[in-house]
């Protein structure tokens, strides 16, 4: 039986099934579920078929025993564009006298929250402003790979005299750098290409324009670069603006290219340009914020996603390019 999204089945003929046994609804294994015959049944396309499993799916791409990655990365909430202060002030008490069960204590806990956060002149919310992330395809000489050239820059108050910009061997070795509050930048390097300055290479990072020296750390799962200047230790507290260019490799088989949020921001631009032998990029944003619809433009092979600049963006944030 079939409700909205959901599916109901009878088991009643299946009396040793039980809960986390697995379901199979298409697949290889069971000739009869191959989605080529299911399509023929109502004279249908099996792309057409596979095309209709909706996007809250998940999907899991595997190389052998293997997991690559699965899409889609996360469920995400949008706070609707009509909604006024006031409307999200109600929801928000409401939720923790809920939580708490007492009127009274959840009313006291929200005016707490909002005074230490909005009213302590003491307490700074840090969070990234004006992100703009520039992303260029270019061929290179392995023809496996387009060189990828990386230019980032946004406003943040400096909390250290120093950070790292990360490129990472593997999804856990990234995962951690992103739990990291002294890693600005961060970068997962295709599994088949040796980890090297060679194939990741910052070729700039500046801070109010100040040029700063660098130190590698090399390890078998990452590259770690200590970017730090003798003067940052007396701008710490202040908003900086900061820029770091990198150079590295992307394999052309990917077919997709990531870039996400990492950090509260205000303000955020995404800019991918490509080479012409890349075909058709389409790009699917997966923005979470007051609109999950960023602007987007076309100027030849560079697409733009762009938001207003006073609107916030929440982490984990992105877009996927596809091609």
């Amino acid at each position: 039986m079939i409700s909205m999204d959901m599916i109901s089945i009878d088991l009643s003929a299946v009396p040793k099934a039980k809960c986390g046994d697995e379901v199979v609804l298409l697949g290889n294994d069971h000739p009869e579920l191959r989605v080529e015959n299911l399509a023929a049944l109502y004279n249908g396309s099996a792309y057409e078929l596979l095309c209709q499993v909706g996007r809250r799916a998940r999907r899991f791409f595997k190389t052998k025993d293997h997991i690559l990655h699965s899409a889609p990365l996360a469920r995400r909430d949008f706070i609707a564009a009509d909604f006024g202060d006031s409307k999200l002030n109600q929801i928000i008490s409401s939720a923790l006298a809920k939580r708490l069960q007492s009127d009274e204590i959840g009313d006291l806990i929200y005016r707490e929250i909002l005074r230490t956060f909005f009213y302590n002149k003491d307490r700074d919310v840090h969070y990234r402003r004006g992100f703009i992330h520039e992303i260029r395809f270019s061929d290179s000489d392995n023809e496996a790979y387009f060189k990828a050239d990386t230019r980032l820059r946004y406003s943040k108050v400096l909390e250290s005299d120093y950070f790292i910009v990360a490129c990472a061997a593997s999804d856990e070795i990234l995962r951690g750098y992103f739990m990291r509050k002294d890693v600005e930048y961060r970068w997962l390097l295709d599994p088949s290409l040796i980890l090297n300055t060679e194939n990741f290479k910052v070729n700039s990072v500046k801070v109010n324009g100040l040029s700063l020296s660098s130190s590698l750390k090399h390890s078998p799962e990452a590259l770690e670069i200590r970017c730090s200047h003798p003067d940052l230790e007396q701008l710490r507290g202040k908003e900086l603006e900061f820029e770091i260019n990198t150079s590295t490799l992307y394999p052309k088989s990917s077919h997709q290219l990531s870039v996400f949020i990492s950090e509260l921001t205000r303000g955020v631009e995404i800019s991918f340009s490509y080479p012409k032998s890349l075909g058709h990029v389409e790009p699917v944003s997966i923005f979470s914020g007051q609109q999950k619809n960023p602007l987007l433009s076309y100027n030849g092979q560079c697409i733009t996603l762009k938001t207003k600049a006073d609107e916030w963006i929440f982490p984990l944030s992105g877009v996927v390019f596809t091609y």
